[in-house]
């Protein structure tokens, strides 16, 4: 497709946060760590915050990724009841 995409109003962390469930973000930023106890769950920070992000290792593959790396990764909000908002993450790119 070769035209304009609509654009996706939650784009920051601290718009995430805020957001209601499922819905769609695009967030460039970093992946500062793996959650401990956890091969699925990381730590992704931008300049307005940071959250917990879902990421399957499919989603890795030929990808090195560390915290120096500006990636930006795309996916849903993921409220749970009793659990802390995260990132249901679909789609990673690595930037620098």
């Amino acid at each position: 497709f070769q035209g304009p995409t609509s654009s996706v109003g939650v784009t920051t962390v601290a718009k995430a946060l805020k957001a209601w469930d499922d819905a769609p973000v695009v967030l460039t930023g970093n992946i500062v760590q793996r959650m401990a106890g956890s091969d699925d769950k990381y730590m992704f920070r931008d300049g307005t915050g940071q959250i917990v992000v879902d990421i399957d290792h499919e989603l890795f593959w030929g990808k090195t990724v560390t915290p120096a790396n500006t990636v930006r990764i795309s996916g849903d909000v993921d409220k749970d009841m009793f659990d802390p908002t995260k990132i249901d993450v679909k789609f990673l790119e690595v930037l620098k």
